[in-house]
């Protein structure tokens, strides 16, 4: 008989062991999934579940820091805290109901009985747990699924779209005159840079105006707007975070890439081609005899822009690695995403005195960093005016552009060069926009010293996305477009529509996030 209570034990306390390490497998997935979804809401606010699915495919190799730290620190202690609370109470519940007798006196008329439950209650309770538990977990994930949209994601990639057999014009397929004297560009990537910084009265969404520099140079060049002040260009479907507006502006189209599937990798694990079908702006100026450079304060191997900007029109790589080995920085210098902004614009004014020495037309694209989520950086040019960090930093960003462009206008090449400034996408910080109301977030857009000839009598009130940007850059540069459309944009100069202003905006949207087999076909197997 003891035996037999002595394997009885055993037996209990091994089903006790697995049932704890099941619980603390469910505990861990729910409670990941829910807080990580809890953490995108809180610090990104209204970025579309396609953006998390592309972020999270993105290495994570020159990600900032603080990014990540941010993460560990506000999902792993209430996941770790709701674990521990599940697994010493379901133990507790096991060892008290384990041993516990409960006894129930029932009289009827004149009889008396009594029900005791002693293991039988330990079954109930270990169900009802269990029972409860998948329930809440069940609710939970279902309701962070409706939140984040991720069936509505689901049913657009379960979808096809012809969108691009009906609308994507193919650059090798358009008559594009450039004039006998090109022109040569510098293209100011500014980031997370929004006409939201700007004040009421200027057109912006703030009480205060954050950014009076880039406002100013606004107003006294061209602004491509959604209203009749200070605008900005729609960041749509797919084209809201750095590398896909980056893509989207300069080709057309918007970031579909399904994984490793988009260019392939060698035996060494390297990516090899980035988008091999697509012809965009880097291939169209090089093909004119442009040099092609890109400057930037990060990695340029993160999340593929050296890959992209090397395929795609044969660009000098200017990033954190080549500023550390030419001795613009110093050794190991390493802030926030890898140098401060202060230091790229000393950078690009050393670097194009050099190349504009040269006789060839150049195309200079710049992407700046300081404004990044979630608060920026801090740098030593910046000041104290505002209670939040950002606010300082958002300032400061547009003083130093404000003084680049300046400096540029007073160099000899500055005649024959068009600059453009454009916000890369909407910031992602989620805690800055309590003072807006519906205001419609748009990206900062401006165009400065266009060349003759070119009709900005249409740029007010117009509905234009980041792939409109593509021809629209070209048609700054003085190039003719045969019909005004290349990829999926529209010249906003022109008087032709955008493909937005045609077709709605939530239908493009729509249309864009669905599943696409030219897409694949074309741009990522160049067949």
């Amino acid at each position: 008989m003891k035996k037999i209570k002595s394997q009885d034990k055993l037996y209990n306390r091994k089903a006790l062991i697995i049932q704890l390490i099941i619980l603390t497998v469910l505990c861990f997935i729910v409670n990941i999934l829910v807080e990580s979804a809890n953490w995108f809401q809180n610090s990104w606010g209204e970025i579309s579940f396609a953006t998390v699915v592309y972020q999270l495919s993105t290495p994570l190799e020159g990600t900032e820091s603080g990014i990540i730290v941010s993460y560990v620190q506000q999902v792993i202690p209430k996941v770790v805290t709701k674990l521990l609370l599940a697994l010493i109470f379901y133990y507790l519940l096991n060892r008290i109901f384990s041993v516990v007798i409960i006894r129930f006196h029932i009289k009827f008329f004149k009889k008396e009985l009594e029900l005791a439950f002693g293991k039988k209650f330990l079954v109930i309770g270990r169900a009802a747990f269990w029972l409860i538990l998948i329930t809440i977990s069940a609710l939970e994930i279902g309701m962070k699924v409706e939140a984040l949209g991720i069936d509505d994601f689901v049913a657009d990639i379960r979808s096809s779209s012809t969108i691009f057999e009906d609308y994507y014009i193919d650059p090798l397929d358009t008559d594009i005159v450039f004039p006998t004297e090109k022109r040569n560009l510098i293209f100011i990537y500014l980031e997370s840079m929004e006409n939201t910084y700007a004040s009421v009265e200027a057109g912006g969404g703030k009480p205060v105006n954050y950014i009076p520099e880039l406002t100013e140079l606004a107003e006294e060049n061209i602004n491509i707007s959604n209203t009749e002040y200070l605008g900005g260009v729609y960041p749509g479907a797919l084209t809201d975070w750095t590398i896909a507006a980056i893509l989207g502006s300069s080709s057309g189209i918007p970031y579909k890439i399904p994984g490793d599937e988009v260019s392939g990798e060698n035996s060494a694990g390297k990516y090899t081609e980035f988008l091999p079908g697509l012809t965009n702006l880097g291939d169209i100026l090089e093909s004119e005899g442009y040099r092609n450079y890109f400057l930037c304060g990060s990695r340029g191997e993160f999340a593929g822009r050296d890959l992209y900007f090397r395929k795609h029109g044969n660009y000098e790589v200017m990033d954190y690695f080549y500023a550390e080995e030419n001795g613009y920085i110093p050794q190991d210098y390493y802030v926030f995403w890898g140098y401060e902004d202060a230091k790229l614009f000393d950078i690009a004014k050393k670097r194009l005195g050099d190349i504009a020495a040269s006789d060839e037309p150049f195309n200079f694209t710049m992407l700046t960093v300081d404004t990044h989520y979630p608060n920026g950086y801090l740098c030593e040019l910046c000041e104290n005016e505002y209670d939040e960090t950002l606010a300082n930093v958002i300032a400061c960003s547009s003083r130093q552009t404000y003084n680049f462009v300046k400096w540029a206008m007073e160099q000899d090449w500055y005649e024959n060069t068009t600059i453009i400034l454009l916000g890369d996408h909407n910031s992602m910080s989620n805690n800055f926009w309590d003072d807006i109301g519906d205001f419609e977030r748009r990206t900062y857009n401006c165009f400065i010293n266009l060349p003759n000839g070119i009709d900005t009598s249409n740029v007010k009130n117009r509905n234009v996305c980041t792939l409109d940007i593509f021809p629209t850059t070209i048609a700054a540069l003085g190039a003719k477009i045969d019909g005004d459309r290349l990829g999926l944009g529209t010249n906003v100069f022109s008087d032709r529509k955008t493909l937005i202003e045609e077709l709605g905006q939530e239908y493009f949207d729509k249309e864009i996030n669905r599943y696409s087999g030219f897409y694949n076909k074309k741009f990522v197997r160049n067949e």
